[in-house]
């Protein structure tokens, strides 16, 4: 197989009709490039270029190999130009949630906007969203609460309204209540299955039921398998059934507790931080 780089140094000296020009070009030195087409002449067995004085001249047969060589060398940079391209759309961000169902809702957003977009994320019970987009270099911070943006950072932090979330209980059917909505107060002293990774939803709940009994799952899948063989009652969101969770065999029940609707608010930096 011939090689690429033979082909490259052939084509820029006829398109030069200059060993030494071509050879400034690809960077190499002029006894190089003649070596290469030397070597590629001894594959082809053919003779690509009449030697003058002062220039080359391709043969007839260099002319039937150069109009193929060109098309080979402008295919690999044209796939070399659109690679670059392509990688260089991706984009890295870093968010910090204290919730994980609302981080869902703001990557869906971001790669509608940019495909390439890679998401590094990380929870946290509490948050000091100035402090972790000026110094810590988050690109967003998601939080429960309606944040002020402080007015040094008015032209540095931008903030609104990302989602709602709803809590619900949930139940395998044959055991589940007959109510259509509970309140914490209802349930309290029963043993849950829990999520491990829930952000500030695993400490409301243990808040409002502090009878109850916790059982938690680092995997989502092993939860899930467990929840749908499971007598046990458990926990979902309207955002966990629509990203991600597949609970067929259970029965959801609205939890009528105000605190269980959570509005989440995404901050985003927006520009350079100033040294305060």
């Amino acid at each position: 197989m011939t090689d690429f780089y033979k082909l490259l140094y052939f084509v820029r000296a006829a398109e030069c009709e200059n060993f030494s020009k071509a050879a400034s070009e690809v960077f190499i030195s002029q006894a190089a490039i003649s070596k290469a087409i030397k070597s590629l002449e001894g594959e082809l067995n053919v003779t690509l270029f009449e030697r003058l004085k002062n220039k080359v001249k391709l043969t007839q047969s260099g002319k039937i190999i150069f109009e193929e060589a060109k098309k080979i060398i402008d295919a690999i940079e044209n796939f070399d130009n659109k690679i670059k391209k392509e990688l260089s759309k991706i984009k890295e961000v870093k968010i910090l949630s204290v919730a994980p169902a609302p981080v869902w809702v703001l990557e869906e957003k971001l790669k509608n906007e940019n495909p390439f977009v890679k998401v590094d994320v990380e929870l946290k019970d509490k948050i000091n969203f100035c402090t972790s987009l000026t110094k810590e270099k988050f690109d967003y911070v998601i939080l429960d609460f309606e944040p002020k943006i402080p007015s040094k950072f008015k032209n540095v932090l931008k903030a609104k309204k990302l989602c709602s979330e709803q809590l619900y209980f949930s139940f395998p059917k044959q055991k589940a209540p007959k109510e259509k909505e509970l309140s914490f107060k209802q349930m309290d002293g029963q043993t849950f299955i829990v999520m491990s990774e829930t952000g500030n939803w695993k400490n409301l709940a243990r808040t409002k039921m502090k009878k109850s009994h916790f059982i938690f799952q680092s995997e989502r899948k092993d939860l899930e398998t467990l929840m749908n063989s499971s007598i046990l009652p458990g926990f979902a969101t309207d955002l966990g059934l629509k990203y991600f969770s597949n609970l067929s065999d259970r029965k959801l029940i609205k939890i009528t507790d105000k605190e269980a609707v959570k509005d989440f608010f995404v901050v985003e930096k927006i520009g350079e931080c100033p040294n305060y």
